[in-house]
């Protein structure tokens, strides 16, 4: 079994410096994973591509996941709209507009607390890495036990190589985290 790869930093600028030299070690990116300690928040980043075989088309995709220390019952997702995703609004699915146009045509927001969804979203440097995506979903699920943790996921179907992008989409992650867990944008 491979051992887990860390990364620590005190910013996002030195977390994503760090990720950035990591990722150019190994060049081999088929499957790649390392935890991103800033404290006090652990964040598991995730590559994984399958270049298919014969018939079959490869998939990729990327992961942001981590734990909340605390949960408030607050949910949501949001995820690129699509024809399904239209569909659905017409049979009466939740659709929470943010303010900004652009956001709202591209993004599906769904909330258990809209007003609080709104605060989240409210930095354009937060919203923005979501416009240059296809494919994703960003989700906080409330814990089914008891005893577990609530957790963000960050789900993209792509891999994201980029330095830059990718430090743009840990800035939006890391945001929505510490929300979540404070109530304060950032």
């Amino acid at each position: 079994m491979q051992e887990q790869r860390l990364i620590t930093g005190q910013t996002e600028e030195a977390i994503c410096q760090q990720l950035a030299e990591d990722m150019q070690q190994h060049p081999d990116l088929l499957q790649y994973q390392v935890l991103l300690q800033q404290a006090p928040y652990q964040v598991l980043f995730r590559l994984d591509v399958d270049l298919g075989g014969g018939f079959e088309s490869g998939i990729s995709s990327t992961l942001f996941s981590a734990t909340l220390q605390k949960s408030s019952g607050y949910r949501f997702r949001l995820q690129q709209q699509g024809l399904l995703e239209e569909v659905g609004k017409l049979l009466g699915m939740q659709d929470i507009k943010i303010g900004d146009s652009e956001f709202d045509a591209h993004t599906l927001v769904q909330a258990n607390q809209e007003e609080k969804v709104k605060q989240m979203l409210s930095q354009p440097d937060v919203r923005s890495p979501f416009l240059q995506l296809s494919d994703y979903q960003v989700e906080l699920t409330l814990p089914g036990e008891a005893n577990e943790p609530a957790r963000l996921d960050f789900w993209i179907q792509e891999a994201i190589t980029d330095p830059i992008q990718l430090c743009q989409l840990y800035h939006s992650f890391m945001a929505l985290l510490k929300f979540s867990e404070t109530d304060q944008a950032l």
